[in-house]
């Protein structure tokens, strides 16, 4: 989808679901060339819900890694992150009994403490992006203290990032277009792609 960004004329952003990409023209990393655009790999904004948040915010922190790493010297400059109901702390996610994570990681935190750092985004501060969080109070799912200590931990660290907690919301509030949250996001989203 190619809209133009409030306020700034004619300049142009695109978003692309990967997924659907590749489902219609098959796997690599020709997207520009696939929807006849160009594609300026200097300025990507990323987002994410929930494990995509995770996701969103560990690609945000590869550009600070050894390139021996996962993600490490990534071809794509990440201007700006901006995570929805995400789990930065796989650690803590596991600590309060995270269903998903046992399985995910292949085992516990103690036995495995290398792949829980590793997918870690709180462990590879400071990502040296603008970071927006998005949260709801109500999270039942992912509780809001992971956005809370990732938060602080990137400000702690120098990074530009700031939280948007909205009481009203739960975990699954941010997939519905038409939800107050989603509109939240989707409006800062611009903004902030706006001022970059």
């Amino acid at each position: 989808m190619e809209r133009g960004v409030p306020g700034r004329g004619r300049r142009r952003w695109l978003a692309a679901d990967l997924r659907g990409h590749r489902r219609r023209h098959g796997p690599g990393p020709h997207l520009g060339e696939k929807i006849g655009n160009p594609v300026d790999t200097g300025r990507f904004f990323i987002t994410g819900h929930s494990a995509g948040g995770n996701l969103a915010a560990w690609a945000a922190s590869r550009g600070t890694n050894n390139t021996g790493e996962p993600g490490g010297a990534p071809a794509l400059g990440v201007k700006a992150c901006f995570p929805m109901a995400g789990v930065y702390d796989l650690t803590l996610a596991e600590d309060n009994k995270d269903r998903y994570m046992i399985p995910l990681m292949g085992g516990e935190p103690e036995t495995y403490p290398d792949r829980y750092a590793m997918a870690s985004p709180i462990k590879h501060l400071p990502t040296h992006h603008h970071l927006v969080c998005f949260h709801g109070q109500n999270d039942s799912v992912v509780p809001v203290a992971q956005a809370q200590t990732y938060l602080s931990a990137a400000q702690s660290a120098g990074d530009n990032a700031e939280g948007v907690i909205l009481p009203d919301a739960s975990h699954n509030s941010w997939t519905t277009e038409k939800s107050h949250p989603w509109q939240v996001a989707h409006d800062r989203i611009l903004a902030t792609m706006a001022g970059q």
